[in-house]
């Protein structure tokens, strides 16, 4: 069997990812034959590999972008890595109808510190977070499988917590607007106990105030009446802290360093 007839053994089949072990494999091929085989179908437009020994095949809608979209190979890609995983931060607001402008990056948050790569025309941007275990995810369906998605509650979590990956306080300020009605603050809460850590929820509560979601930010409020706030920064960086003239927000113990406005 041909290289060219395997993968089109797998898209009979609904795969469109393979690994370079599985097809010397099932090929029986050496390693030299193999390389040249794959570098052939790449030359051909027909395979991508994003990562060492990963493959993906373009199917002829696709040839012209150069590969599968990002959400139908990183179930696979994730698997092959061996990593946990979610698609979280802009790429989730999009789905979730809360992204003012389409993500240019499509981010993914995972356990593994990884650099980012282009897959064609796509770039894939990985994330570091060590507790992802924990967080909240959904599935999301794609005409070639499903991906992991972080929840409404994460998603704006990662957001507060990483603006620099969110295009800025007032870029995530604008994505909360949106958003704030998909948002359990049970599941804030049980969050906040997960991470134990109350910064972002204090930066949460402030922005929802900011933007008028009184009842959102009243209940987050009353949920932290056990804890004893700490004076804390809206944004962390140290440019930010020079700045002398900051006002403090009593009911969130926040020293508000950074004008605030929304996009829409």
């Amino acid at each position: 069997m041909k290289l060219s007839e395997y993968i089109e053994q797998l898209q009979a089949g609904g795969r469109y990812t393979f690994t370079k072990k599985e097809a010397q494999k099932a090929l029986n091929a050496t390693n030299i034959a193999i390389k040249y085989a794959l570098s052939r179908q790449k030359a051909k437009s027909k395979l991508v590999d994003p990562v060492r020994g990963f493959y993906v095949i373009i199917p002829p809608e696709y040839r012209k972008a150069g590969s599968l979209p990002p959400e139908q190979l990183i179930d696979d890609l994730m698997r092959y890595l061996k990593g946990y995983y979610y698609v979280g931060l802009l790429s989730a607001t999009e789905l979730y109808g809360a992204a003012h402008q389409k993500p240019q990056i499509f981010q993914v948050v995972t356990n593994q510190k990884r650099r980012d790569i282009s897959c064609g025309s796509f770039k894939i941007s990985f994330i570091t977070k060590l507790n992802i275990k924990q967080m909240m995810i959904q599935q999301f369906k794609t005409p070639r499988g499903y991906y992991l998605v972080s929840s409404p509650e994460v998603t704006i979590m990662d957001l507060v917590l990483y603006p620099e990956h969110g295009a800025g306080i007032n870029n995530v300020l604008t994505v909360l607007v949106e958003l704030a009605e998909k948002i359990d603050v049970k599941k804030l809460l049980q969050l906040a106990r997960i991470t134990k850590e109350l910064a972002w929820v204090q930066r949460l509560g402030y922005m929802l105030d900011f933007i008028g979601e009184k009842k959102l930010s009243n209940k987050l409020y009353d949920g932290l009446k056990n804890f004893r706030l700490q004076k804390r920064y809206l944004l962390s960086n140290d440019q930010a802290k020079q700045n002398k003239n900051i006002k403090l927000d009593k009911k969130w113990q926040l020293f508000v360093n950074a004008k605030l406005e929304t996009d829409l």
